[in-house]
């Protein structure tokens, strides 16, 4: 993860193609800000990137309901 982490943030170009690989890691809150917020941007453009984010946090949520 620390590599992971390295190159989101050291490598980050301005129009990324995708985030989806990064999207699970957003969920739990395991990025910086400054990466949380580049990756929050590209979600507001990439409707692909969307559709993916909103299904794993729909399953993510299921997931917490069963739980409890």
């Amino acid at each position: 993860m620390k590599k992971l982490r390295s190159e989101l943030v050291g490598g980050w170009r301005e129009k990324m193609n995708h985030v989806e690989e990064h999207i699970t890691g957003y969920i739990h809150g395991e990025f910086s800000e400054e990466v949380r917020r580049k990756i929050s941007d590209h979600l507001i453009d990439c409707t692909e990137c969307q559709d993916i984010y909103k299904g794993l946090l729909a399953t993510q949520q299921s997931l917490n309901m069963i739980a409890e």
